[in-house]
């Protein structure tokens, strides 16, 4: 993707954030924050990134406790790719849920 085209879908991915903040909407939260995460960190907004991924990391347990397994695959993939472009990101959170997702899946 060339610069414009992040440009473009993080635009458009904040908005669904946004109107899912808005109407406490968690699941779609939970969807978008990691999306903007990665794009945050790919075009180089490191402080914006770095708040995503600690926004995912409060919203993703909430809605695994809750029971909505969505596509939690692409999510943890999403925040983790933003913690790898930035050294500074840790991931001990994602093999922890990791493991509690697949628990979940298994029952």
């Amino acid at each position: 993707m060339v610069q414009g085209e992040w440009a473009k879908a993080l635009s458009k991915l904040e908005r669904v954030s946004e109107v899912a903040r808005t109407g406490s909407v968690h699941y779609m939260r939970a969807a978008a924050v990691p999306v903007t995460a990665y794009i945050r960190a790919r075009v180089g907004e490191s402080k914006e990134a770095l708040h995503r991924v600690r926004e995912g990391e409060e919203l993703l347990p909430r809605v695994i406790a809750s029971g909505m397994l969505f596509n939690l695959g692409s999510a943890f993939r999403d925040l983790s790719l933003a913690c790898l472009l930035h050294d500074e990101m840790g991931m001990p959170f994602w093999l922890e849920q990791t493991e509690e997702v697949m628990r979940r899946l298994d029952t």
